[in-house]
C-alpha cells in the first residue's frame, strides 16, 4: 500500500474539555491552527490514513458523525463499521452525518484484532462520561495510559484496537 495517496488526520486538544479532535479536513485544521475554534491546540500525533478517492479494493471509508450539544454530546465519532454507521446515522436527533467518507483505512481482523501486513492498528477509547468524547491513537502507551486513567477501550484485540492505518511516513 505505500503507492497509495495518503492524508494525515492531525489529532487536537481542548484542555478545558479535556475533549480529544482527529480531522484530516483541511479548512478544519487550518481553523484550529489558526485559533477560530479557541481551546484547542495539536496534541503531535497522527494518523496516517488512506485517501477517499484513493481507497483500493480492502479498505473502508470512514464515517464521521458529530454529536449534538443539545444531545449532551459536543464530541466527534468516527467509524469504518457499516452497521454502526447506520445507526448513528439513524439518529439525527443525536447525530450529525458530517461525512460518509472523512478517509479510508484497512478493516482490522475481529477475531484476533490483527491488521494487514504494513498496515498498524489504531485504538479508540471514550472516556465513559455523559459528556462523551473519543480519543483515537497508533500508541499503545497512550492506549494503555488512558486505559489506566478510566478510558474505556473499543474494537478487537489485545489492546483492542477498531481500524489500520498507514504507518507514519519515514
Amino acid at each position: 500500500m505505500d503507492a497509495v495517496q495518503s492524508m494525515n488526520a492531525v489529532e487536537f486538544h481542548h484542555a478545558g474539555f479535556d475533549h480529544y479532535l482527529l480531522t484530516a479536513n483541511g479548512d478544519e485544521i487550518a481553523a484550529l491552527d489558526g485559533g477560530y475554534f479557541s481551546g484547542w491546540s495539536r496534541t503531535g500525533q497522527s494518523i496516517r490514513a488512506i485517501a477517499p478517492a484513493a481507497a483500493l479494493s480492502g479498505t473502508a471509508p470512514v464515517c464521521r458523525f458529530y454529536g449534538r450539544p443539545e444531545a449532551g454530546l459536543d464530541t466527534h465519532v468516527y467509524t469504518a463499521n457499516e452497521t454502526e454507521c447506520g445507526i448513528l446515522a439513524a439518529q439525527p436527533q443525536t447525530w450529525i452525518f458530517e461525512n460518509p467518507a472523512a478517509f479510508a483505512i484497512a478493516p482490522i481482523e475481529t477475531a484476533g484484532g490483527t491488521c494487514p501486513i504494513n498496515m498498524i492498528a489504531v485504538y479508540r477509547l471514550w472516556n465513559g462520561l455523559a459528556a462523551a468524547n473519543h480519543r483515537y491513537t497508533t500508541s499503545k502507551g497512550d492506549q494503555a495510559q488512558m486505559a489506566a486513567a478510566g478510558w474505556v477501550p473499543e474494537g478487537s484485540g489485545t489492546p483492542p484496537a477498531i481500524w489500520c492505518a498507514l504507518p507514519s511516513e519515514p
